[in-house]
């Protein structure tokens, strides 16, 4: 991941890239520390699917690679979430 994108230390949690904030942990790893932070994600071990800003352990270099490359290239602005669009 450092490769394309620059991870850095982080006072809250365990690191960021760019806005973004990881914290890692087991499967009972809970929302807590994230909490309030802004574009934070939780990625756990032992788990098998992502589920809202739950990311696995296993699947973590994927996921944040292909959420920052889409975020980069404007996927999430409104007017291209609009697939019922006639």
């Amino acid at each position: 991941m450092n490769a394309l994108y620059p991870v850095t230390s982080s006072k809250e949690t365990d690191f960021k890239i760019r806005d973004y904030t990881f914290e890692i942990g087991g499967k009972d790893k809970k929302q807590k520390q994230i909490q309030g932070i802004e574009n934070a994600f939780v990625i756990k071990d032992d788990i098998e699917y992502s589920h809202l800003n739950v990311i696995p352990l296993g699947h973590s270099d994927f996921c944040i690679e292909k959420y920052l490359t889409a975020k980069d290239h404007g996927f999430f602005e409104s007017e291209n979430l609009n697939y019922h669009k006639k």
